[in-house]
């Protein structure tokens, strides 16, 4: 959800994680990453989903409480979305935010509200710290 820096997020600005393990499946995949990331520039995507189509672990500790909340029509998560979005607004987040999508997601081009160069990204967090 939020970074400070992108590039610290492993290596997922330079080669989609599928190319890394393919490049370690045989001889003849060997380096794909890396003619990926010679040949591309990442790009930061801002897309609108829904709670549901994210891995609960991603906002609770867990399956439990993510459960409980769903059955109080996600309370505890509307507060500590709330509260993360204040103190990175009126202060400093203490860590970066992270979203893991359910695996087989698909973002349709209508949800998707912005495609930004990681470098310019960048640019425009960096003020703010």
């Amino acid at each position: 959800m939020f970074s400070r820096d992108v590039y610290d997020y492993g290596t997922i600005h330079e080669a989609p994680e599928f190319l890394l393990t393919l490049s370690e499946f045989d001889r003849d995949t060997v380096g794909i990453n890396d003619e990926w990331a010679a040949a591309s520039k990442p790009y930061v995507i801002k897309y609108r989903a829904k709670i549901t189509e994210f891995e609960y672990y991603t906002f609770y500790e867990g399956q439990e409480d993510y459960l409980q909340d769903y059955h109080n029509g996600w309370i505890g998560l509307k507060k500590t979305l709330f509260q993360k979005a204040a103190r990175g607004a009126f202060s400093e987040l203490s860590s970066d935010v992270y979203a893991y999508m359910k695996p087989g997601r698909i973002i349709e081009p209508a949800r998707i509200i912005e495609c930004i160069p990681a470098e310019e990204w960048q640019d425009r967090i960096s003020k703010y710290f």
